[in-house]
């Protein structure tokens, strides 16, 4: 009798009457997901990846592509631009003549791109140092704190130039976004070859502004035939090596909806409320640092953890952390959020029950401050 009380007590309140069959069907109209790259990410990529290896015959196709896929002159410029702190000012400077010559030849053609909006100029007074600060430690997810060791402390000039010029005077420009910036990096470094470390570190960065296990996936894919398959299969092994590809048991889900996620979230609907059982049953995949809003369950909620590391908070309590097998039982009405910790993508099912024709009552995003420092108590 207590297992059919469970079991009907189980029901899907992030995807399903959580979110409302109209949340998921908006989804499923998206173009983009959290498992592909949209075609001008997937373009960004290709001209990082090329531009790093120096291969002006194939990057010019590949501006040209990018073009058509609807990046401005400006956002390609961006790009280039910001692999000279990469892979040198010589690839930047040559990648940036290709674009002139491709760009000039559609024009005589009677293509007429866009150029795009330029950078919004920084602020006179700008802290440098705090902002640069500020940005590396949003991509590795950690709060900022000195250098004590490694190349940085050994040489703090360098360390002086990553936060004032790279994050900072080259970040803070806001014809690209961050995922797209760190899309164009591992991009690059993907090419280069021989930087696992930076390799590493910016696999990680990339999932914490929001790109999937599987969009990185589709990154390398699609940058292989340009970096060869050795380069290639070293990027899946260091991406493996951060984050475990999960034994797949359900099909992708379609993106969440930002109305009640932050970050990348794959939903999966798998079973709905009906006049036999009055609960739903869906898969979640959050990329890492990606969470629920607050929120409650008018007739509580079970997770169970399937993969990754993840971490679940009610209000005023301490955050639990999660890994594969963890089981969280959540009473009606008591307000929390989980999702994936930083670095890491998560996946749960999610069971709730019903209650009235509904199944959650959403309320306001988890901020950055209070995922910082959820999750930084350890």
């Amino acid at each position: 009798m207590k297992h059919i009380t469970l079991v009907k007590s189980l029901a899907l309140g992030l995807a399903l009457s959580a979110l409302g069959l109209a949340g998921i069907t908006k989804a499923q109209t998206m173009q983009n997901d959290a498992t592909h790259l949209d075609a001008k990410q997937r373009s960004i990529a290709e001209v990082a990846a090329l531009t790093a290896r120096g291969d002006l015959e194939k990057l010019s196709p590949a501006l040209a592509k990018g073009l058509d896929a609807g990046l401005t002159i400006n956002e390609l410029k961006e790009v280039l631009v910001q692999m000279y702190a990469y892979t040198g000012f010589p690839r930047s400077l040559n990648g940036l003549q290709t674009l002139i010559t491709v760009t000039e030849n559609r024009r005589q053609s009677g293509i007429a791109d866009k150029t795009g909006k330029d950078a919004t100029p920084l602020p006179a007074d700008l802290d440098r140092d705090k902002y640069g600060a500020e940005t590396r430690a949003r991509l590795t997810g950690k709060p900022p704190a000195p250098v004590t060791s490694g190349p940085q402390a050994f040489a703090p000039i360098i360390d002086t130039f990553l936060k004032e010029h790279l994050f900072a005077d080259i970040f803070a420009r806001d014809i690209l976004g961050m995922q797209s910036r760190e899309i164009a990096t591992v991009a690059a470094l993907c090419a280069l070859g021989g930087v696992d470390p930076q390799l590493r570190a910016h696999l990680g960065a990339c999932m914490n502004v929001g790109t999937t296990r599987a969009q990185i996936e589709d990154l390398i894919a699609t940058i292989e035939p340009s970096i060869g398959k050795p380069n290639a299969a070293n990027a899946r092994r260091l991406l493996n090596d951060i984050s475990p590809k999960a034994a797949t048991i359900f099909p992708p889900g379609d993106k969440g909806s930002p109305n009640f996620f932050t970050g990348n979230v794959a939903v999966r609907p798998l079973t709905k409320a009906d006049g036999v059982n009055k609960y739903s049953v869906g898969n979640v995949v959050f990329s890492p640092s990606a969470r629920t809003n607050w929120h409650t369950h008018p007739d509580g909620q079970i997770l169970l953890a399937i993969a990754g590391r993840g971490c679940y908070q009610e209000r005023g309590k301490p955050v639990r952390w999660l890994g594969a097998g963890d089981v969280v039982n959540i009473p009606a009405g008591v307000e929390h959020w989980h999702g994936a910790a930083p670095g890491s993508e998560f996946t749960h099912i999610a069971l709730s029950n019903e209650y009235q024709n509904s199944a959650v009552t959403w309320m306001k995003p988890v901020t950055d401050e209070e995922y910082k420092t959820a999750t930084s108590k350890k």
